[in-house]
């Protein structure tokens, strides 16, 4: 499963999951004079959550333990 927020909302991303049999995750962005249903608006609460807590986890690594987006190796000293 892919989780994403509204940005990769698009018809394309979807298709590309769907192509690699992954199942999509990606929040759902209102259009333009369109608000979004309440289903829709509890799924993006659901992802937002379980995206949360992926990102906390993210945040403790970077802070804690000095990764970073171009950190391949860590040394423990």
């Amino acid at each position: 499963m892919v989780f994403a927020d509204k940005e990769y909302a698009s018809a394309q991303n979807r298709i590309e999951l769907k192509k690699g049999n992954l199942t999509g995750g990606i929040m759902c962005k209102a259009v333009k004079g369109k608000e979004l249903t309440e289903s829709e608006k509890l799924m993006n609460r659901v992802i937002s959550g379980l995206r949360g807590k992926v990102e906390r986890g993210f945040g403790t690594l970077k802070r804690d333990y000095g990764f970073s987006r171009t950190c391949s190796v860590m040394v423990i000293t």
